[in-house]
């Protein structure tokens, strides 16, 4: 496997650091994706060891969304959220997001668990 980034793309966190996002692989074929700055990489995603062919489009949505509004400590579990809200069905993803991070679970209410609500 060749261990060079073959695309990277940056931007900036909500509290100014640098995110840099580097595509290991080539095009249609894509085997590690990190997300953090020069000396420390705070999230990994292997869409080629993964069962879910919409990971890589995932992470880029995460990438472009949800990682500039976040701080630099809180990307770890962002993605983690992340992958909560897309795994959910019950609630918009991005509203699902904001809840999970928040610490807030999904409890499933009514007669035959028909509505949910956050608590």
């Amino acid at each position: 496997m060749n261990n060079t980034s073959s695309e990277r793309y940056t931007s900036v966190t909500a509290c100014g650091q640098t995110l840099v996002l580097e595509v290991f692989g080539e095009v249609g074929a894509v085997h590690k994706m990190t997300l953090g700055n020069r000396f420390f990489i705070a999230v990994k995603c292997y869409p080629m060891n993964s069962d879910n062919p919409e990971l890589l489009a995932w992470f880029f949505d995460f990438y472009k969304n949800f990682a500039p509004l976040l701080e630099w400590e809180e990307l770890k579990n962002g993605w983690t959220c992340y992958l909560k809200a897309k795994s959910q069905r019950c609630d918009c993803y991005r509203d699902a997001f904001w809840q999970y991070l928040a610490g807030k679970r999904l409890k499933m209410v009514g007669r035959k668990w028909s509505a949910f609500e956050w608590v």
